[in-house]
């Protein structure tokens, strides 16, 4: 399958489009990833024909003065390879323009679509049965986000858990979209190996740690009674499952998960010289240090 030229912005898949890259609401709605980058699109096209894989390639769009480039072919072989048989669209450059959810567009995109959300306990078993992948050195480990609001954090921190072995993530209602562009391009990729689950109630948090015989860390800050030191915590060699709590930018975590039974508070020592570290680099500290203990 070739690529198809639509030079009209009243287009119902160019109207689509639109839509999937702009409107937060929309893409949540439909399931709906507009992935923008040579680098990124690329990268989903490696993992989009995985056994399991959640994720359904539906469009590649280049702008025209790209569509002679080789990432722009070498995606349109990995494409039309695809059981999926996505569309192959050349835009031009303004209406690309007019797409792009960044000043100067990369002009390579790609529209992709979410199959249902297991709930829980199915998503246990899917990462068991390969949906997600399992690297050499993968965390047993789970990110849990309580209402992290910028995207941009929550894609960095998604990055970290990525980069430390990590392979699943639980975002409480409140936190930011995981797959928005903003956070993909924090990312770089990450979400495409991820098991995200999205707008986790706390109501459901109890069942989910259980089910997968973890235990919930919350990270807090130093003057907080009662924490553990990260670098004193000798439970961090436990090969179980750790369930990382980190919280929103400001207030931090809620007080319902501040005040959850049996939980292990643990906290990471640090100079006065600043007040506190952003919760990306909170997030990338404590995941190494918990790779650093399991492998030594």
């Amino acid at each position: 399958m070739g690529f198809k030229a639509i030079s009209s912005s009243q287009n119902e898949q160019v109207r689509l489009l639109v839509r999937a890259a702009s409107e937060p609401r929309f893409r949540r709605k439909h399931g709906y990833m507009w992935i923008e980058g040579q680098r990124l699109v690329l990268d989903f096209l490696s993992r989009a024909d995985a056994q399991g894989s959640r994720w359904q390639a539906v469009a590649l769009v280049v702008s025209e003065s790209l569509q002679a480039s080789e990432a722009a072919q070498e995606a349109s072989q990995r494409c039309a390879a695809l059981g999926s048989d996505p569309a192959q669209l050349v835009l031009s450059d303004a209406l690309y323009g007019g797409l792009s959810q960044l000043a100067h567009g990369p002009g390579v995109g790609l529209l992709a679509q979410l199959s249902p959300a297991p709930d829980h306990g199915e998503a246990k078993r899917s990462a068991q049965s390969g949906s997600v992948e399992h690297a050499a050195g993968a965390l047993p480990d789970v990110v849990l986000l309580d209402r992290v609001s910028d995207p941009g954090n929550l894609g960095g921190i998604l990055r970290s858990a990525a980069a430390a072995g990590c392979r699943e993530a639980w975002l409480l209602k409140g936190s930011a979209e995981a797959h928005s562009p903003k956070a993909l391009r924090a990312g770089m990729g990450a979400q495409f190996g991820m098991l995200i689950q999205e707008d986790v109630e706390l109501d459901q948090l109890e069942q989910a740690i259980d089910e997968i015989g973890g235990h919930l860390v919350l990270t807090v800050a130093a003057e907080d009674t009662g924490a553990v030191s990260l670098h004193e915590a000798d439970w961090l060699t436990d090969p179980a499952p750790l369930v990382w709590a980190f919280g929103q930018e400001g207030s931090g975590l809620s007080s319902r998960l501040l005040s959850w039974p049996q939980a292990r508070a643990l906290t990471i020592d640090q100079t006065d010289a600043v007040e506190s570290l952003n919760v990306n680099a909170a997030a990338a500290v404590c995941l190494f240090e918990r790779r650093r203990r399991l492998a030594g």
